[in-house]
């Protein structure tokens, strides 16, 4: 009985997203947020980096102010079980652009039950709940190094929306990361992975890149794909 009652919150909750007209209010400050293409600000902010790469010939600014009501549907859509009926699952794939398109669905999940083990264990730990996880773009940056390049060796470029409460205040943060994943007889791995943090307020400066293979997103990543080598991914009926 339980769990035909999540299986039913799950459906009017998708019911509902779709319900919506692509223009609505509730929808579509994250509609844009999401949109995947070039007008993505995430490889940008790792151009003209000294020691990281050459080329610099954008970055984008402008960050949007997000709705509290399309986070929430959109976690619950993320956190509540999937039915057999819903979904199916097939080998991962063999790309990196569909591997890391379905990797996005999941991600915010992922992040956030790390997020929380990582709490129980030491209550200092960041009290940031990934919200969404998006922007995805694949072409390389260049890197300064002697070496020949790796043709194994694949980039990604991702961005993720985090909120932080600080003295009842909800603050935004947006995280670019530059991941360096590669294949190999047992699956996707990720070999390196930097990331660079700023906020949704327009016109203010990111971070440096930091070295987060072993941060919040970046355990996240490894531990999906880790799921991805073993169960495949699943497909929405």
């Amino acid at each position: 009985m339980k769990a035909k009652a999540t299986t039913n919150r799950r459906a009017i909750a998708l019911r509902y997203l779709r319900l919506l007209p692509p223009k609505s209010p509730i929808l579509g400050d994250l509609e844009n947020w999401n949109a995947f293409g070039s007008k993505s600000p995430t490889r940008g902010g790792f151009r003209g980096l000294p020691g990281f790469v050459i080329e610099a010939n954008y970055l984008r600014t402008g960050m949007k102010v997000w709705r509290i009501l399309a986070f929430g549907i959109t976690i619950a859509a993320n956190l509540l079980p999937i039915s057999p009926v819903q979904a199916a699952r097939i080998a991962c794939p063999t790309e990196v652009e569909p591997t890391i398109q379905a990797m996005l669905r999941d991600l915010p999940g992922y992040a956030n039950r790390i997020a929380v083990r990582s709490r129980i264990r030491n209550s200092r730990s960041s009290r940031n709940s990934v919200i969404l996880a998006g922007r995805p773009e694949f072409t390389p940056l260049p890197l300064n190094s002697d070496r020949p390049s790796d043709p194994t060796l694949k980039q990604a470029f991702i961005t993720t929306l985090e909120r932080e409460i600080v003295s009842g205040k909800a603050i935004d943060i947006q995280q670019f990361h530059w991941l360096f994943l590669t294949r190999n007889l047992e699956g996707w791995q990720l070999a390196l992975m930097f990331t660079r943090i700023g906020t949704t307020t327009p016109n203010q400066p990111i971070t440096p890149p930091i070295e987060s293979r072993e941060g919040v997103i970046g355990q996240a990543v490894q531990q999906w794909l880790n799921d991805c080598n073993i169960q495949g991914i699943r497909v929405r009926r």
